[in-house]
């Protein structure tokens, strides 16, 4: 149950003159909420006709919106950081005299509701277009603003507590529209609306119909026995058309650059699109985050990121990584949970082996140390700081969080030694090694087996090494098309990553289990698994000034592998300056040419 009903986004405009020789003008805005600016009717920002300064009378107004600031967000609750939408907003106008004037944020402002009433982004918002006509020129300099009927009070707020910084990542931008699908009607008689994929954005409808009609649209990840990402749309005035030009999906994402592609044989193993939900779960991060740095270029969404996550361990100096970055509620005390918390260390790791910044790592060090340090005792392996229960999986958990621990320390002993931190390292080192044994103590049972005998046991132990075997499980995992498995989603059609296997189950039914969610990135992961040995290419050395191409067939840089009756080819690209570790598979007869290839 949400304690406050949501707010109505608000618009603030004001109008000013400007000289006739104008060389240049920039706007600087931020908000308590989501704002959209506008100067003489003209969005500022991502739009075809950037809008100008015109000489004499001008109109700047910006709609704010309660957002993640203020709006109803994760499971329950508005209003957790302040109960007032806020502008700030300075626009300086440069003459060709090189004077500057500047229009700062005041109570001289009018404000208004506009036709847009409660808007959230969990919630949906109500748009009266009946109020349209009041607010129609709400931009322009030739707008009346005697004439609303929704004139609110404007007053200033206190300052800001903390110092104000720029984001790090890129803001988020319409990207794509998506046009309509199938409209078919339910056997009740609901009228349903697709687009042919589970996207993150919205529905831009456009309708005529008589004062007073009510139109609703309701959304769903999927329809059971049905489609995938269906809308239902209800109260359309009869006879008005349902088609592409009445209706569209407006996909809105970052804008971040693209890096990584993969394409192979398999239609369905290049068909599994990656889109996810936006709460920052710190547990599912260690899983994608070695992907999403693959597929695009995230250092400045992550660097922000752990920006946050380092403010969050120092409240009430705790030292503990939540399950939730920001925190929601912000005075929610998480304990800290093995692998979870471990993101402080994994994550920044990453962050330096794709991206190679020294500097990122030295900024970030402290997280990882602080939470090493805060959840040992003198035990060795997890006592203490008990991990979640992952709903009473298999795995045993405290395996599950040794493991943890023991790579955690490993890779801050790396960090270490890049940051030239010698004590650090030494002590690391120690800890790692006694740590080693302690699990071969614990959990081994005759030095290539385990205790708990389970898929998830023997993947930690391999992947960090506390093993001598091999396994092609996740070969498996990857190529098969039967729930467990990578493939059974795009089977199915389905068209985003699902938080279990078998969401939606082979007859079409939702999983009447829990974390059932059609949107949840963490099985993304063997996507890099995909990239790393499908497609043989990794980052061998920070940054990808060495390039380590290892394809295991049957598994910008760019490599290319196919086997045929004359054998096994292998065709690899490598840009100037920059240099890979080839490592072939055995038994094949192998011939080539080139430079750079170590």
């Amino acid at each position: 149950m949400t304690s406050t009903p949501p707010k109505h986004p608000i618009c603030l405009r004001k109008e000013f003159l400007a000289a006739a020789d104008i060389k240049s003008t920039r706007l600087y805005t931020t908000a308590l909420g989501l704002y959209e600016a506008h100067i003489n009717g003209l969005r500022v920002g991502d739009v075809v006709l950037a809008p100008g300064i015109n000489k004499g009378h001008n109109a700047i107004g910006v709609t704010v919106g309660g957002g993640w600031f203020m709006g109803r967000i994760a499971f329950s609750g508005r209003d957790f950081w302040a109960n007032n939408l806020g502008l700030q907003v300075l626009l300086t106008v440069t003459t060709k005299d090189g004077k500057t004037t500047s229009l700062p944020t005041d109570e001289t402002r009018a404000a208004s509701t506009r036709p847009l009433l409660p808007s959230e982004i969990y919630y949906g918002e109500t748009y009266d277009s009946r109020l349209e006509a009041d607010t129609e020129r709400w931009t322009m300099p030739s707008f009346n603003s005697s004439s609303s009927n929704k004139l609110v009070g404007v007053k200033s707020l206190p300052p800001f507590k903390r110092q104000l910084v720029s984001p790090e990542g890129l803001p988020v931008r319409e990207v794509q529209e998506k046009q309509l699908g199938k409209v078919p009607k339910s056997p009740c008689g609901k009228t349903f609306i697709y687009f042919r994929q589970n996207l993150v954005g919205w529905l831009h409808l456009n309708v005529e119909g008589p004062a007073g009609t009510n139109i609703t649209m309701h959304h769903a990840e999927v329809l059971e026995k049905g489609e995938i990402a269906p809308a239902q749309i209800d109260g359309r005035p009869e006879g008005t058309p349902l088609d592409a030009k009445a209706v569209k999906a407006i996909v809105v994402h970052s804008g971040l650059e693209q890096t990584g592609w993969f394409q192979c044989s398999d239609a369905l193993l290049n068909n599994c699109p990656q889109r996810d939900e936006r709460l920052g779960w710190t547990g599912d991060t260690p899983a994608f985050g070695p992907m999403a740095k693959l597929l695009y270029n995230t250092g400045g969404f992550w660097r922000g990121w752990h920006r946050d996550v380092w403010s969050e361990m120092k409240r009430r100096g705790a030292m503990k990584v939540p399950f939730l970055v920001p925190t929601v509620p912000p005075d929610n005390n998480d304990p800290g949970a093995a692998v979870w918390s471990d993101v402080v260390v994994g994550g920044r790791r990453g962050l330096f082996r794709f991206y190679g910044d020294a500097g990122v790592l030295a900024e970030q060090f402290p997280q990882g140390q602080a939470w090493i340090e805060a959840g040992l005792d003198e035990a060795g392996l997890w006592k203490r700081a008990p991990p979640e229960d992952p709903g009473a999986a298999m795995t045993a958990k405290a395996l599950v969080a040794d493991a943890y621990l023991i790579r955690s320390t490993e890779l801050l002993a790396n960090m270490s030694s890049v940051l030239g931190r010698a004590a650090a390292e030494k002590s690391c080192r120690a800890q790692h090694s006694a740590l080693r044994e302690e699990f071969a103590t614990a959990w081994n049972t005759n030095g290539s087996s385990l205790a708990d005998r389970t898929l998830t046991a023997y993947a930690l132990a391999l992947h960090f090494d506390l093993l001598p075997v091999g396994n092609d499980d996740d070969a498996r995992a990857a190529s098969g098309n039967k729930a467990p498995s990578w493939l059974y989603k795009a089977a199915v059609n389905g068209t985003t990553t699902w938080e279990r296997w078998d969401s939606m189950l082979p007859d079409g039914t939702v999983n009447t289990g829990t974390v059932t969610s059609f949107n949840h990135y963490t099985f993304g992961a063997v996507a890099h698994w995909i990239h790393a040995t499908i497609g043989g290419l990794a980052p061998a050395e920070p940054w990808w000034k060495m390039s380590a191409v290892e394809p295991v067939p049957g598994g910008g840089i760019k490599s290319n592998w196919w086997v045929d009756a004359a054998g096994s080819h292998l065709e690899l690209w490598v840009p100037p300056n920059a240099k890979a570790s080839v490592r072939l598979p055995p038994r094949r007869r192998w011939h080539g040419g080139g430079i750079g290839i170590a």
